[in-house]
Parts: structure tokens; sequence; C-alpha cells
């Protein structure tokens, strides 16, 4: 075969690779981007789901008798308190099993929740939560979105204010909050109520990692902590 024809073929067949390559990038970077654009439609729904959440997550601790304030929580309403947790997890949660094959995130899956309710119920008294307020729309909350590979993605919750009604009896205890690091709260007390009524206000802070379930973004893990001041202070 003439040396200039294999010359010829092989740079035909190095272009056309090359054109191949630059196809498929361009592909890959429109799909990146369509992606990002049609995560970015989703995030005020993702929004009210963990606003949802967290709000739901709180007022399970009206579920406590309220005749029993200050005593050990009964039975009944641990298992009133645990279905309703499971509830609430099977709604906005993906299977846990999932979460144990992750090794790039680090927070508590539905498992680690209800166990975190258990260890709540054995160091808590009853109480009686009478209203959970959740301020989603005040100055000082931020929330952010990062989608980070296909089907994953990371929310960041910072500052966001919430109070809590309750009565209790002599000790404070804090009403269950979810998986996370000790809370910080600081209850205040109404003119006349000394030991027994209580306001307790706060910020709630954390990460929420999410995956795309069946094309329906579900928690996949969380992690909150709450504090008595903004980050800013």
């Amino acid at each position: 075969m003439d040396k200039k024809v294999a010359l010829r073929k092989i740079g035909t067949r190095t272009n056309r690779g090359i054109v191949l390559g630059i196809a498929l990038a361009i592909l890959l970077i429109g799909f990146v981007a369509a992606d990002a654009i049609a995560f970015q439609s989703e995030t005020p729904e993702i929004r009210k789901d963990l606003i949802s959440y967290i709000t739901e997550t709180a007022e399970l601790n009206m579920l406590m008798d309220s005749d029993k304030i200050g005593q050990r929580i009964s039975d009944e309403d641990r298992k009133e308190m645990e279905a309703g947790l499971t509830e609430i997890l099977n709604r906005y949660y993906a299977d846990s099993s999932l979460a144990e094959t992750i090794t790039v995130y680090d927070g508590y899956d539905t498992g680690e929740i209800m166990e975190e309710l258990s260890v709540w119920f054995d160091r808590t008294a009853c109480m009686e939560v009478t209203e959970v307020r959740v301020f989603d729309t005040a100055e000082e909350f931020q929330i952010s979105f990062e989608r980070q590979g296909y089907r994953f993605a990371r929310v960041r919750i910072n500052d966001l204010p919430m109070e809590i009604d309750l009565c209790t009896g002599v000790n404070s205890p804090e009403p269950f909050l979810g998986g996370g690091p000790g809370y910080l709260i600081d209850p205040t007390y109404p003119h006349g109520w000394p030991g027994r009524k209580k306001t307790l206000k706060f910020f709630l802070s954390g990460n929420v990692y999410l995956t795309s379930v069946e094309g329906e973004w579900k928690i996949l893990m969380s992690d909150f902590y709450t504090k008595t001041t903004t980050e800013a202070k």
C-alpha cells in the first residue's frame, strides 16, 4: 500500500475520532446543563417537603399525654410516637439500605433516627407541647441546594427560626426533633408560670442528603443541630 494513502487513512480515522470525542463532550455538557436546570426547577418542591418534614417531626411531641407531665413517658405514648415517626420517615425518606451503601455522606438514616427516638424516650420526661411554629420566611433563614452527580444532592439549612410552646415538670426536657447532635435550646418563662409553661426559641441548621427515587427526591440522610443564636452572631 502506498505510504501516502496509508497516512491519509490514519489521518481520516484520527479526525473522525476527534470529531466523535467533541460531539460526545458537547452532548455530555448539554446533558449536565439540562439536568442542572431541571434540578433548579425542582428545588421549590424540595424546600416545601423539607419544611414539612421538620414541622411534622417537631409536632410528634404533641402526641404525649398531657395528664402525665413530668412523669415517665408511657408505653402507649411511645408506641404512638413511634408509629407517627414511621409514617413520616416512609413519606419523606428513601430506603435506608441505599444509605448504607453511600460512604461520601455522614448523617442519620431512617434506622438511626428511630434509634435516636428510643434513646430520647429513656432520658426525657412527659411534656405537653401545645404549638410548634416554623418561620421559613424569616430573613435570617437560608437554604441552598447543590446537585452532586446523577441521582444525588445536598441541601444546607441555616438558621431556620422555630418556637415550641410546652408545659413541663420540674425538669426541662427537650422535645424530639430527629437525629443530630445535642440540642442547645434556651427556655424562656412567661410571667406567672415559673418552671411550668415555656416557649423554646431556637434556630435549626444542618445538612440533608437527597436521592432521586423514581423521579421523586427523597431524603437519604439528615443531620440537624440547634442553637440559641444565628450563625452570624
